[in-house]
């Protein structure tokens, strides 16, 4: 598929495809987040505090992860 498409489609289709996908995906993603935040909002009841608390949790674990993760600074792409 990634070298048929090249060949069939002209540049201006290709691009305003790719640029459908990326915006359809932010769109979404920026609904999530509003869905999200109403819910914790219902489940923290307003406390606008806690939930700061409770979501930087994410990024905590995020440090943690990346504690175990291995070390790719010298890999190369070769297989």
């Amino acid at each position: 598929m990634q070298l048929c498409l090249p060949e069939t489609f002209p540049t201006r289709v290709r691009f305003a495809v790719a640029e459908g996908s990326l915006n359809w995906g932010r769109v979404l993603m920026a609904f999530g987040i509003l869905v999200v935040a109403g819910l914790l909002r219902n489940v923290f009841e307003d406390d606008y505090a806690l939930i700061g608390k409770i979501s930087s949790l994410i990024y905590a674990f995020g440090m943690v992860v990346l504690l175990f993760a291995p070390d790719t600074s010298r890999a190369t792409l070769d297989n």
